[in-house]
């Protein structure tokens, strides 16, 4: 693969799911999603960007599986495996 070809490659891929960019907000949300729930400082951020970008499904194996947090919830991709 060309350098030209994996810059389009990256940008036709990632460039849409890279929606959520951090803000104020996001880690004032962040602290007040692991106050309430007991997140740790490292998951909140993630749950966080997760409600912003309206995500309903977050996909994680480091969470607990079924968990809600307000409108997202949590699946593990490999539960039953």
């Amino acid at each position: 693969m060309t350098f030209a070809e994996a810059e389009q490659y990256l940008a036709a891929t990632f460039r849409p799911l890279v929606v959520v960019h951090s803000s104020y907000s996001l880690y004032m949300e962040a602290l007040t999603l692991s106050r309430r729930y007991s997140l740790s400082w490292c998951d909140s951020p993630i749950v966080s960007a997760a409600s912003e970008s309206q995500c309903r499904i977050l996909y994680s194996e480091g969470l607990q599986d079924g968990q809600s947090f307000d409108s997202v919830k949590v699946q593990n991709p490999f539960a039953g495996l």
